[in-house]
């Protein structure tokens, strides 16, 4: 950790700290709690999403995979046949990043938390291929909070009609 972010995060203990007594004890202090521990839930799923991402473009299977929880399930974009193991993931993977595929995702998405330990999200994202196509296709993760972090659960995608 940066001498920056170390400063940042004492900053926003104290704030977090002084919050009872600059709003009064109660249910303001609790909801503020929740919703700062919920934006940086948020923001920690959000990190693993774009960083999967990143691992993609970068053609980088090691990357990629770490992000998968063992026992994770994918339902993958270009074939038919459900991964169920990191192995499986890994197989449809290295075809999938031999195509050189490069991504974006669209900006509207949906996020839920299913109690504190996981949570999903859905939208689109759009791949595009070395030889110049593209599959507009929809996604959905399931996260999963573990002790090393937040890593894929369940993924499944599907090109969008």
């Amino acid at each position: 950790m940066n001498i920056r972010a170390f400063l940042l995060a004492i900053i926003v203990t104290l704030a977090n700290l002084l919050t009872p007594f600059a709003h009064g004890a109660g249910a303001s202090c609790q909801r503020l709690f929740f919703e700062d521990k919920l934006s940086f839930e948020v923001a920690q799923v959000r990190s693993l999403k774009y960083s999967w991402a990143k691992a993609v473009t970068d053609l980088d299977i090691e990357s990629v995979l770490a992000k998968y929880r063992p026992g994770a399930t994918l339902l993958p974009t270009r074939s038919n046949i459900v991964r169920e193991s990191l192995d499986e993931i890994r197989t449809y993977f290295l075809g999938f990043l031999s195509l050189g595929p490069t991504l974006h995702f669209e900006p509207e998405s949906y996020f839920h938390f299913l109690g504190d330990s996981y949570a999903t999200e859905s939208g689109y994202y759009v791949f595009k291929f070395a030889d110049g196509s593209m599959t507009r296709a929809r996604y959905t993760f399931i996260y999963e909070k573990s002790e090393h972090g937040w890593l894929i659960l369940k993924h499944s995608s599907t090109p969008a009609i």
